[in-house]
């Protein structure tokens, strides 16, 4: 059977949304079946607490929790598609994280920079669905809420920092030990 993969993304940015979440949308209509696009209107977490980039990982979890898809794929606001017919994202997830019989359970693209602070981009991330995925959603949560060390600086990445994207080298560093789980 295919896959069955949400494609999520939310913006408090409309002005950059509107510019470019129409490749997203003409990405997903050049797959059809492929994906199912969930363009969240709000935000679930409280904008006092966290910052607004840790919605990513609230939206991945409610998708997850519906038990409806085989993995979640995050693509950040930011982010234009500037050839939708190609799908590199898909034949990655199909050697990945809903392959059968592999283990990986995090596909994400490297960075520019790419080093302990940034072991992976967050800003297309996607994660299989299971019990490993809800437990890292879990720990990068409780992450945001500790004072942590990268680069030589404490914050609390709940509201400071790189936000998510600080708590997942956090996890990375801390909490993985098994990196191969990623994709």
């Amino acid at each position: 059977r295919r896959p069955r993969i949400a494609l999520i993304t939310w913006s408090d940015r409309p002005e950059l949304s509107d510019i470019t979440r129409p490749s997203l949308v003409s990405f997903v209509e050049a797959h059809p079946g492929r994906y199912d696009l969930i363009v969240e209107p709000e935000p679930l977490l409280d904008s006092a607490q966290w910052a607004p980039a840790w919605n990513k990982l609230a939206f991945m979890r409610k998708a997850l929790n519906t038990k409806l898809y085989d993995a979640v794929l995050w693509i950040d606001d930011d982010i234009m598609i500037t050839e939708p017919q190609d799908d590199p994202i898909f034949s990655g997830l199909a050697d990945s994280v809903v392959k059968l019989h592999n283990d990986s359970f995090i596909y994400a693209s490297k960075d520019v920079r790419s080093d302990e602070r940034v072991p992976f981009n967050t800003g297309i991330f996607a994660l299989r669905q299971g019990r490993r995925a809800n437990r890292l959603i879990k720990d990068l949560f409780e992450i945001g809420r500790k004072a942590v060390i990268l680069d030589n600086q404490m914050f609390v990445t709940r509201k400071a920092g790189w936000w998510d994207q600080d708590a997942v080298a956090v996890w990375v560093r801390d909490y993985c030990a098994e990196p191969e789980l990623i994709y």
